[in-house]
């Protein structure tokens, strides 16, 4: 492809993936008729409705994740007419087991993530969804590289360790999810007490996950404490509430085979894993743009239109996290 390459960098070659082994047939249909497992993403607002990575993120999950089953995109464009809601028409026309939920709109970003403590309750008022034991939460800026399906008998195999006797009497509520791996404040600041987690993919128990659910709602709504950031709030819970703390536990998985967070060297040489986090507009401000749309194109395999990358208000997210 040919974009633009931002600031004075010298443009980048072209990516040349390694070749890679086609996949086998349980891989390729591992989940096809699997009706308890099922992933979910927020897309609201005109700032993100407005870019091509909702697409991106389903197509690397269909593509490269090889997951067939049920995408849940929670949206309040959804009875819209403009150009928004007209590309979600073409999305679900041409993939019906992506599923719209319209929702309302929030009047901030730290409201509208509050939707991931929500998303239990939503799929309870929902008879279609009804079989679904495991749902796997994902930011939209998150692309799937590899078969999800060694993730998601890994995170299976944790669930049901945890749901046996011995340990589901020493846990009131859990939900799993990966440490960090960026730069967030939290992490800048040397936190002490206990591990800070990434946000971006969270895995829930249908029935184990509610408790740690309401209590993290609880410090959403707490909009002058948090106003911007769902891992501050997290954290609070985790090692500062008294009241909190101990009603919820949040199982650390292993990131290393399965979360990259990624720079222009390991962009370059095509390294993926099942999860990729480019974390849109601020890590990917600083790899070059033919790298990134190279990148998507050739190892996540995206389409050449939603290769080219879209940023958010750069300037904006940076203010926020401050």
């Amino acid at each position: 492809p040919t974009s633009t390459s931002t600031g004075t960098r010298p443009t980048s070659t072209a990516i040349s993936p390694p070749p890679r082994a086609p996949p086998s047939i349980t891989e390729a249909s591992l989940y096809t008729n699997d009706p308890t497992f099922a992933i979910a993403m927020i897309a609201l607002g005109k700032e993100l409705t407005s870019t091509s990575i909702i697409e991106r993120a389903v197509q690397s999950i269909r593509r490269r994740g090889l997951y067939c089953g049920p995408i849940l995109i929670l949206t309040d464009y959804v009875n819209q007419t403009k150009t928004s809601p007209q590309r979600f028409v073409q999305l679900t026309s041409s993939d019906p087991n992506v599923h719209l939920i319209n929702v309302e709109s929030r009047p901030n970003k730290m409201m509208t993530k509050r939707y991931k403590t929500e998303l239990l309750d939503i799929l309870d008022e929902r008879s279609e969804y009804d079989d679904i034991t495991h749902l796997l939460y994902m930011d939209v800026d998150i692309l799937v590289g590899e078969p999800l399906q060694s993730f998601v008998a890994y995170a299976r195999g944790m669930t049901t360790m945890l749901s046996q006797p011995s340990r589901a009497a020493q846990l009131q509520s859990y939900m799993l999810m990966f440490e960090d791996q960026g730069v967030g404040p939290e992490r800048n600041r040397k936190r002490k007490s206990g591990t800070v987690f990434h946000g971006g993919v969270l895995l829930l128990h249908r029935q184990q996950s509610r408790g740690c659910l309401a209590a993290w709602q609880t410090l959403f709504d707490d909009t002058e404490r948090f106003p911007f950031r769902d891992q501050a709030a997290l954290y609070h819970m985790l090692y500062k509430s008294k009241e909190l703390k101990d009603k919820c536990a949040v199982m650390q998985m292993d990131h290393r085979p399965f979360l990259l967070m990624p720079t222009p060297e390991t962009m370059a040489a095509g390294d993926a894993s099942v999860f990729i986090h480019v974390t849109n507009g601020l890590r990917s401000k600083e790899i070059d743009d033919t790298l990134q749309a190279d990148y998507y194109r050739c190892v996540v395999m995206v389409d050449e239109e939603y290769a080219v990358k879209s940023r958010f208000d750069t300037q904006k997210i940076a203010q926020e996290r401050r």
